[in-house]
């Protein structure tokens, strides 16, 4: 089944718990046996910001990936660091929110079409995650009164809406290069 990364946690000595979202069954949650040893074979394929084919074996509690394989990686975004942080924004709202097991093939593909946008980006703009943002939030029913898109509202829309905090990337990325310009 095709699926993209959302979270990974580790889980006991050599193990990781892997949240995907698949166009098969929406989110789901399972485990990565022995992906933190050094001789894993699946372990750079279960980074975030790829597409990858994934098998699953059903155990007594939980579901484990037997095989990871990957179709595209989206290069430009682990490479660059702004990239990176508004993808992990954006997969995070979507792990935050969505329960697993509810199918949408509609937000794999916005998934994986925000990732496609993303990483041919010539440069960050937080309207790709504003973009994004809005079509999420009107899929899950809670569509803008009206259409036009202003940087202010979006993050505190999303806020209200969902009744979860969600961090402002723009305030992180300038927190992350005030620090760095300390060093």
């Amino acid at each position: 089944m095709f699926a993209l990364t959302l979270s990974r946690r580790d889980f006991r000595e050599y193990d990781q718990q892997i949240g995907f979202y698949t166009k098969e069954t929406g989110k789901i949650e399972t485990i990565a046996r022995g992906v933190k040893k050094i001789i894993s074979k699946n372990s750079s394929a279960l980074e975030p910001f790829a597409l990858l084919e994934i098998e699953l074996a059903p155990g007594r509690e939980l579901t484990y990936v037997t095989r990871a394989q990957v179709i595209k990686i989206f290069h430009n975004i682990r490479n660059n660091f702004e990239k990176n942080l508004l993808g992990c924004y954006c997969l995070n709202l979507v792990n935050e929110v969505v329960q697993p097991g509810e199918k949408d093939e509609k937000i794999f593909d916005l998934l994986l079409s925000f990732l496609n946008n993303l990483d041919f980006a010539e440069e960050v703009n937080m309207k790709i995650a504003y973009d994004f943002i809005l079509r999420f939030m009107s899929m899950l029913g809670f569509a803008p009164v009206t259409a036009k898109v202003a940087d202010s509202w979006v993050i505190p829309y999303a806020e209200y809406h969902l009744n979860r905090k969600i961090a402002d990337v723009v305030n992180l990325r300038e927190k992350l290069c005030s620090f760095s310009q300390i060093r």
